[in-house]
C-alpha cells in the first residue's frame, strides 16, 4: 500500500511516500520553516512524489499528525490530507504527534517491555501534553491528556505502575523537575519525530480506531464577545 504521509503540527513542515507492504520509505522530505506551512506544504508533498516516482493514482492512504501544536499547523495538513483523500477516493488516517513521540520512545528504548512508556511536551502556561501507556488520573492509557506540571509530577512520583518504573520522552526543555520522585522514572529527550513513523503508525490503523480530527486538548482563547449586538432593522 502507498500512503502520503504529512506533518504540519510543529516547526516541521514534512512529507513522506512509504510502501507499507515492502516496509520501504520511497521519499521523505522535512524542512524547519517555522511558520508558512500553507504556503510550502504543497511543494513538499511534490517534491517527494517526483523523488519517488509515484503518481496520485499511486497513493492508497493519506496520513495526517493532528496534533497538539500549532493551531494553524495541525488544521493545514489535516485539511490537506481530506482534499486527498475526497479527491482520490482514498482512506485518511490521523496520528496524534503525542503518539509518534511515543512510537520513538519504545523504539529508542528498548528494555524487552518492562518499564512503562510516556511522552511529554510543554503547553506552557504551567501545563504540559502529555500520553501514558497506562491509566493515570489524567486519561485511560494510550488517551492524549493536558495537564498541570506541577500535579503531573506528584503523580510521577505517587502513582507510577508497581514494580515497572517510567521512561518518559521529552522534547525540548522538561517542563517539570521531580526532586523527590524515586530512581523509577528515567526522562529522555525526543527530538522531531520523522514523519516516517507517522506513516508507519499510520499505515496500521484504521480510519476508525484513528479519524483525521485534530486534537485540540486546550479549550480555546476566545470568547464571544458582549454587549456588540447590532439592532437588527426590518
Amino acid at each position: 500500500m502507498i500512503c502520503l504521509a504529512m506533518d504540519t503540527a510543529g516547526t516541521e513542515c514534512a512529507a513522506c511516500i512509504y510502501d507499507s507492504a515492502r516496509d520501504v520509505v520511497l521519499c521523505e522530505k522535512t524542512e524547519t520553516i517555522g511558520k508558512g506551512h500553507a504556503e510550502r506544504l504543497m511543494g513538499i508533498v511534490s517534491e517527494a512524489m517526483a523523488e519517488a516516482d509515484v503518481g496520485y493514482k499511486d497513493l492508497e492512504r493519506i496520513i495526517t499528525t493532528t496534533g497538539p501544536g500549532s493551531f494553524t499547523g495541525i488544521r493545514v495538513a489535516i485539511a490537506t490530507a481530506k482534499g486527498f483523500g475526497l479527491g482520490l477516493g482514498v482512506p485518511v488516517i490521523g496520528v496524534s504527534n503525542l503518539h509518534g513521540m511515543l512510537e520513538l520512545v519504545r523504539r529508542q528504548t528498548p528494555d524487552g517491555g518492562r518499564a512503562a512508556r510516556g511522552a511529554v511536551m510543554d503547553a506552557r502556561r504551567g501545563e504540559l501534553y502529555a500520553v501514558l501507556d497506562f491509566a493515570s488520573r489524567f486519561a485511560p492509557a494510550n488517551e492524549p491528556f493536558i495537564a498541570e506540571t506541577d500535579a503531573f509530577a506528584t503523580m510521577l512520583a505517587t502513582e507510577l505502575p508497581a514494580g515497572r518504573g517510567l521512561i518518559l520522552g521529552c522534547r525540548g526543555e522538561c517542563p517539570f523537575s521531580l526532586p523527590n520522585t524515586s530512581p523509577a522514572v528515567r526522562i529522555v529527550p525526543v527530538e522531531a519525530v520523522p514523519v516516517s513513523l507517522y506513516a508507519r503508525i499510520g499505515a496500521e490503523c484504521s480510519r476508525e480506531a484513528c479519524p483525521p480530527e485534530p486534537v485540540y486538548l486546550r479549550r480555546p482563547d476566545a470568547a464571544p464577545q458582549q454587549g456588540f449586538a447590532v439592532e437588527r432593522v426590518g
